[in-house]
């Protein structure tokens, strides 16, 4: 598969985006090969967690970024052949936690990760119902992930790293116990 695909889009179920849109990001990411994970950015009615940090920008075409939610992110054939990406496929159970690692797994590169401006989605709102993934696994459950990453010793801090930001890893732990020395 690695050799014929240049990146693989592994979106959430629930987007939305038209072809066009879809079709203008995989041209631009074929456009920046130093890109090795992105996402297209987000209509300004999406919901989510991460929407100030991807929200679509008409200023620009794409955004070098730190960060890569999970919910739709697209990978190069490379990342797919990543020996870290690998091991933290491996430690998790929901992909919980596993957004914090895409920073590592691109090399920690400025230039590794962006958010494709011209190429918008929309995620909606979910009804308050049951979903399918908590019939699997209780919502509290799926939070818990960093202990898969903790027990399968994925470290995912480097020098430059800032996914610590945004999880409960091992480096961020040691860090606040340090602060609190």
């Amino acid at each position: 598969m690695l050799r014929y695909y240049s990146h693989i889009w592994v979106a959430d179920d629930d987007l939305l985006m038209d072809t066009r849109a879809i079709n203008q990001m995989f041209l631009t990411l074929a456009a920046n090969p130093a890109i090795q994970i992105a996402s297209p950015a987000f209509s300004s009615d999406s919901a989510g967690l991460w929407r100030f940090h991807d929200r679509h920008n008409p200023h620009f075409i794409l955004r070098y970024t730190n960060f890569v939610e999970c919910l739709g992110p697209v990978l190069s054939s490379a990342v797919l052949d990543n020996e870290l990406f690998r091991r933290c496929l491996k430690a998790t159970r929901t992909g919980y936690y596993l957004d914090s690692a895409f920073y590592p797994i691109s090399g920690s590169s400025t230039s590794g990760m962006a958010i494709v401006d011209v190429a918008v989605c929309t995620h909606p709102e979910r009804p308050e119902v049951e979903r399918e993934m908590y019939k699997e696994l209780a919502d509290h459950e799926h939070g818990q992930d960093y202990k898969f990453f903790d027990q399968n010793v994925v470290d995912l801090s480097s020098k430059n790293n800032t996914s610590h930001l945004f999880s409960n890893t091992p480096a961020r732990r040691e860090r606040e116990r340090e602060r609190e020395r």
